[in-house]
């Protein structure tokens, strides 16, 4: 359902268990049309603090093994709890508040989880990015602008994708500054021709600037 739904030819499960005095991660790369493992990576973890750390090893791990050249990794990858969080709660909080936002189209129902994250890592740049989003959607624009100022003041603890989306919604909602933005917006999509987000916000800022001939 999942490969259906995003047209991805891999999906990645991932688990984390309680197996007596340790915890298990697992991460599973399954091949869309044959359902089959193509790639896996495990780990045994004695304190439940070293889980976001070693979960975010463990996904470096597993992009290797589907063949991301070790370069490239090494230039896009940060330890997870700093291009996300400590908190191992205020993750879930904010992959939670993702799936009730894509399952309802409602971002009313991810609100409290954002937030909720947002109270547990105040430095939870992810976390603001989220609550800006959903509060944009719903016209609740001055919230909505704090958070994007957020984001961006942290915006050193993300991962380059959602760096430029941080760094656009600040032009966009906090200061105004369009033209500020249609740069970032082009070395979004240079950077990751594959990201639909990137290219459908930056169709929209071209537009807004009056330069829809050059749409992406």
């Amino acid at each position: 359902q999942v490969c259906l739904r995003t047209n991805s030819k891999v999906t990645i499960t991932s688990s984390i268990a309680d197996v007596g005095n340790r915890f298990r991660i697992e991460l599973n790369a399954i091949a869309c049309q044959s359902g089959k493992s193509i790639a896996r990576v495990r780990q045994d973890i004695e304190r439940r603090n070293d889980i976001v750390h070693m979960l975010g090893v463990s996904a470096a791990e597993l992009r290797g093994k589907l063949g991301e050249p070790a370069a490239s990794v090494a230039r896009y990858n940060q330890p997870l709890e700093k291009a996300a969080s400590s908190s191992l709660e205020a993750i879930q909080l904010v992959t939670e508040g993702s799936r009730r936002h894509n399952a309802t189209r409602d971002a009313n129902a991810a609100i409290p989880f954002y937030q909720r994250a947002t109270e547990l890592d105040s430095d939870f740049a992810l976390a603001y990015v989220a609550l800006g989003g959903a509060r944009g959607a719903l016209g609740q624009y001055t919230l909505a602008a704090a958070a994007e100022k957020k984001a961006y003041e942290l915006r050193a603890r993300m991962t380059e994708p959602t760096r430029f989306q941080a760094e656009t919604g600040y032009y966009e909602l906090v200061t105004g500054e369009e033209e500020k933005a249609y740069p970032v917006f082009l070395q979004w999509v240079q950077a990751f021709p594959r990201d639909v987000k990137g290219h459908n916000n930056f169709s929209r800022c071209l537009l807004l600037l009056g330069r829809p001939d050059r749409a992406a």
